[in-house]
């Protein structure tokens, strides 16, 4: 059962914002939030009037990480087993999500709350978002496919940066890192997400789709230098109604009507 009173949905032509909706506590996810992220997350993927997603926190903050409260049964090896698995499984639903997704940060993104921010495929932040990853001062190794996450996003010297130091990175750091799109006025943060938005849910929908699963299947680690099986990608657009209909609408100078097929 999704917990919805720590969520909160909205749609609107093609986009849906998914809103983190526990301020009091700085967003902080407990085990039943990562449980319900995913529901929401695989519900989005099945939609198929939704184009785009936005993720965002209440307050002034995009998301604290763990709950604190949770974290002292973590030495139990069962437990810890399975809230990770929990996290995980929120994590990849973001991952795998055929639309693309926005990280609209609108403050603080902590731990956990940081690798939920990797986890989407763009983010846009304001000027008053930081966003630290301080596994190193809590003495914790984060898990492999984390750290293959940043290291793909940010390279080998910023993510040796962002996880040896631990401190908090500011947005301006954050964009010149690689670590975020844009950085915004906390004004213009939502105007700037929903043009975004609004661009990504113009265009073809299988032809986006088919570019976030290309390249979420090139960042995977032990690819295969053989990639033809991602061609098939390119045969579903070149072969769909909306491929013509992009080029009927191009040359009649107009706008086109995507089917979805």
């Amino acid at each position: 059962m999704v917990l919805l009173q720590y969520f909160k949905l909205s749609r609107e032509d093609g986009i849906t914002e998914i809103l983190i909706d526990r301020a009091a506590r700085r967003n902080a996810f407990s085990e039943e939030m990562w449980i319900g992220l995913a529901e929401i997350m695989e519900s989005c993927s099945a939609d198929t009037d939704t184009k785009v997603v936005i993720i965002t926190g209440a307050g002034n903050t995009f998301a604290s990480g763990a709950d604190i409260t949770q974290l002292k049964d973590l030495t139990d090896k069962n437990i810890r087993h399975h809230y990770l698995c929990c996290v995980e499984r929120a994590i990849e639903s973001i991952i795998d999500c055929p639309h693309p997704v926005i990280a609209m940060i609108n403050g603080w993104a902590i731990g956990a709350g940081c690798e939920l921010a990797i986890a989407c495929d763009i983010r846009i932040c304001s000027a008053e978002a930081k966003f630290s990853v301080p596994a190193a001062k809590l003495g914790i190794v984060l898990h492999h496919s984390l750290i293959r996450r940043i290291l793909n996003l940010l390279g080998m010297a910023a993510a040796k940066e962002l996880l040896f130091v631990g401190d908090p990175v500011s947005a301006d750091r954050a964009y010149v890192l690689g670590l975020v799109n844009k950085v915004t006025s906390a004004l213009e943060l939502r105007a700037a997400t929903a043009e975004m938005a609004r661009k990504i849910a113009g265009n073809a929908p299988l032809a986006v789709r088919g570019m976030k699963e290309a390249l979420t299947r090139l960042s995977e680690p032990g690819q295969p230098k053989d990639q033809s099986d991602l061609e098939q990608f390119e045969k579903i657009a070149f072969e769909s109604d909306d491929f013509i209909e992009g080029a009927t609408a191009f040359m009649e100078k107009r706008k086109p009507v995507w089917k979805g097929k």
